[in-house]
């Protein structure tokens, strides 16, 4: 089980301001899902901290809400072997994860493939910039 300082989520203005200001950004293939992700040596221990944004201009409530939900759930089932990374480098990584070209206009139906896929490359570009450090 990943450590309960694994579990957090990317919460405060502050984090997010350093995230946005400071951090890179990657795209899946397809555009449809953007990261923006920061990495730093932390000498107190791993720290690995992720989010979802949506914005509202995206779509309603209903379908923000469900993306949200498929996304939370695709970056779960990864969260494990990104946090086994950057713990052994002692890294703290604040990754927040949004549609880019995904909403409600043109994808009515949230396809948890299509999102889990995404997300999977992203993932995956981040783990090499990890091991590339």
């Amino acid at each position: 089980m990943i450590s309960e300082r694994a579990e957090k989520k990317v919460r405060s203005g502050k984090l997010f301001e350093i995230i946005y200001k400071e951090g890179t950004s990657v795209y899946s293939k397809d555009n449809a899902i953007k990261a923006k992700y920061y990495i730093s040596n932390k000498k107190a221990g791993t720290e690995l901290k992720m989010a979802v944004s949506v914005s509202s201009k995206a779509g309603g409530a209903v379908w923000r809400n469900r993306i949200k939900r498929v996304m939370n759930e695709s970056i779960r089932t990864e969260k494990k072997h990104l946090y086994n990374l950057a713990s052994g480098k002692n890294l703290c990584l604040l990754v927040v994860f949004s549609p880019n070209r995904l909403n409600q206009q043109n994808s009515k139906r949230v396809n948890f493939n299509i999102i889990n896929s995404a997300i999977l490359e992203i993932l995956e570009i981040i783990k090499r910039r990890i091991n590339d450090l």
